[in-house]
């Protein structure tokens, strides 16, 4: 067994130590941290991922809970219901932060909960009650899954249920068995996992697109390509898994060490302005997916800082930590533009208007204007159609009238028109010249009357003749 303080840092594998450092004040902040830790076998994915285990710092529970009640806000069916003198009365503990590890072969009662059959089974006094699985037992600490991608595409139960932890912060887990009713408990679990993109079935971008998103950060590790790190790893005396029963306060130091680093003014971290007004440009100018992304970006920004002993996340470390939170969310391609763009705001930052692309102050009057005046036009057009007055004043429309009335004559004298016709032609003219609107002649707007006969009467007659008929 490796042991933190042992752990070789190098080019590649260095950005998945500094993750789970951001991880695991995350979880001391009370936020769950889902991570995700990529690359080709034997790279050390799962031996950075299990050495944390000996250097998480303690949290406060309720005595003996199961489920890691905080004693100031207790959740659990035994613990919800109490008041703050009888938590009191029960008492508190330190324990070190949750850490539980799930199998492929496990089984969903296993992992959510089920039946206490021990409780059931008691001979003077049966009962039955539920017995925590993994998820609520790893409450307020970590969950590590080995090769999720194949966990997610042989156990697709298991992945659901992992899809209802992550899918909010904090999550829930629902059981449900005979005998018992329905329980549905929130959890605050961070869920870290490792997989090998390039064995089968390959990614898990690929497999379950939607269990990938719900992960924070996606950190790539890659084998040591320097002589001085490999030569490193070797003299590592547990490199041959020798001394594996060495003792855990190896770590002690570094675990006091790791603790004052993140525990120091933990609840004052926060973003400066204009990264937030930086992350709003990378969401809406290159279209990202998940507000996910969004999220993980400001919260790894907040903490990649404090892990730094700064109290303010800066454009640095958002630009640190994008690779992370973005690589199993985009494209290589966006992903470069998008690094890009920080570096260019890094080196020379845009103004808030060119960044944001806000519209100005008078955009909605103006627009309103706009639809204003669009729908004045499209009435007029429609009444031009019927020759109707538009909405103008009467003298405009007297004069338009006259206009209309003087073609009208003319063309009257040039055709052999009916006498109904001249008839309106000349009312047209007189309510147009007044000035006064007038509603359009029903009669005008009727499709004209075609004397319609019987075909066999007109073949009677002769009117039509018959196919063939002509020739002859």
């Amino acid at each position: 067994m490796v042991y933190y303080n042992e752990l070789i840092k190098h080019s590649g594998n260095s950005h998945l130590v500094e993750a789970s450092e951001i991880a695991i004040l995350s979880i001391l902040k009370e936020i769950p941290f889902h991570l995700h830790a990529e690359g080709p076998r034997g790279t050390g994915k799962t031996t950075i991922l299990r050495s944390v285990k000996n250097v998480l710092p303690e949290i406060k529970r309720i005595k003996d809970c199961e489920y890691n009640c905080d004693p100031n806000m207790p959740h659990c069916p035994l613990h919800k219901n109490l008041t703050e003198k009888e938590v009191e009365k029960i008492g508190y503990e330190y324990i070190q932060i949750p850490y539980f590890e799930i199998s492929h072969t496990a089984k969903p009662g296993t992992v959510a909960g089920s039946i206490d059959l021990k409780k059931l089974t008691d001979s003077k006094k049966p009962l039955a009650a539920l017995l925590p699985g993994i998820i609520p037992r790893a409450h307020r600490g970590i969950i590590f899954v080995d090769e999720i991608n194949r966990l997610a595409d042989t156990s697709p139960e298991l992945a659901d249920i992992l899809l209802d932890v992550m899918g909010t912060k904090p999550g829930k887990i629902q059981i449900e068995e005979t005998g018992l009713e329905k329980v549905e408990l929130p959890v605050n679990v961070s869920v870290w996992a490792a997989s090998n993109p390039d064995e089968d079935p390959g990614s898990l971008e690929d497999i379950r697109r939607q269990l990938s998103d719900r992960f924070d950060f996606s950190v790539l590790v890659e084998r040591p390509r320097e002589k001085e790190v490999v030569e490193k790893i070797l003299q590592n005396k547990n490199f041959l898994d020798t001394n594996i029963y060495s003792t855990a306060n190896q770590d002690t130091k570094t675990k006091n060490d790791l603790l004052s680093v993140l525990s120091s003014d933990k609840n004052s971290f926060e973003l400066e302005k204009s990264v937030e007004k930086n992350l709003a440009h990378i969401y809406v100018n290159y279209k990202l997916e998940s507000l996910r992304a969004l999220k993980a970006l400001r919260l790894g920004s907040i903490l990649k800082s404090a892990v730094k002993g700064k109290k303010r996340g800066e454009l640095q470390e958002l630009l640190e930590v994008t690779p992370m939170a973005l690589k199993h969310r985009v494209d290589k391609k966006t992903l470069s533009n998008i690094i890009d763009y920080l570096k260019k705001e890094k080196e020379e930052p845009t103004t808030t208007e060119e960044k944001l692309d806000y519209p100005s102050k008078n955009y909605f009057n103006e627009n309103n204007d706009k639809k204003t005046n669009t729908r004045k036009n499209f009435i007029k057009s429609l009444l031009d159609k019927f020759k109707m007055p538009g909405p103008t004043s009467s003298k405009g429309t007297g004069d338009q009238s006259n206009k209309s009335c003087s073609h009208n004559n003319t063309a009257k004298s040039k055709s052999n028109a009916t006498g109904n016709s001249d008839n309106n032609s000349s009312k047209s003219c007189q309510s147009g010249g007044s000035g006064v609107q007038m509603k359009p002649d029903e009669n005008n707007m009727r499709a004209p009357e075609v004397d319609a006969k019987p075909i066999s009467e007109l073949v009677e007659k002769g009117e039509l003749i018959k196919k063939g008929e002509k020739d002859e």
